[in-house]
């Protein structure tokens, strides 16, 4: 074969096929199935539990669970904005806090929770008494102004090349992943640490 697609080829289904090769061919093969699914114009059904995976080649993601349609979306609406907390947790890393939904002080609307009580964005549109925050990792900062915070011990550091991810516990025993910016001054394991996030940043979700 000349590694192209004969375009009477419309729909093409694959099952887990990067499922047994390593990292580095995996994103190899990733670049070549884009490379053909634009130059054939046909249309790729990929199955795959690597919820990187689906990110980097779907234009469109529909995730399941129990058999049961839990979203279907663009790649950046199931990681930004996930409509459930099962969507939030599935796809990438996810701190998620459960709570209340109250009014705080000033009428502004806020998620009491066993870890304080988060700033919601005021028009915060939710049909339930109790739901779930979600903070990705990247919009964590320990050294920003955001007007949400948790406190913890910092428990674990994970060096990744391209970025350091740290565990916070909190005092309930969550535990609290923030993806640090490169320069971030890296805090002693077991110091008392502060991670904070803007309202906006955050989504709420059932």
């Amino acid at each position: 074969m000349d590694g192209t697609l004969d375009s009477s080829f419309r729909t093409t289904l694959m099952d887990e096929p990067l499922g047994a090769l390593d990292k580095k061919l995996r994103e190899q093969m990733q670049f070549e199935i884009k490379r053909l699914h634009r130059e054939t114009g046909a249309t790729i059904v990929y199955v795959t539990h690597d919820q990187e995976e689906a990110l980097a080649l779907s234009d469109r993601v529909c995730l399941l669970n129990q058999a049961h349609i839990e979203q279907i979306g663009t790649p950046h609406e199931i990681y930004a904005r996930p409509r459930t907390a099962f969507a939030a947790d599935f796809i990438g890393i996810s701190n998620i806090f459960r709570g209340r939904i109250e009014r705080g002080a000033n009428g502004a609307p806020c998620l009491s929770t066993p870890n304080g009580e988060f700033r919601l964005v005021p028009d915060a549109d939710i049909d339930a008494d109790e739901a779930a925050l979600v903070v990705r990792p990247e919009h964590l900062d320990l050294d920003g102004d955001g007007d949400n915070q948790v406190t913890g011990r910092l428990i674990e550091t994970v060096y990744a090349g391209s970025e350091t991810r740290i565990l916070i516990a909190l005092d309930d025993g969550v535990r609290v992943v923030v993806r640090l910016r490169p320069g971030t001054l890296l805090p002693a394991l077991g110091a008392k640490v502060t991670a904070r996030w803007r309202s906006e940043a955050a989504v709420l979700v059932p």
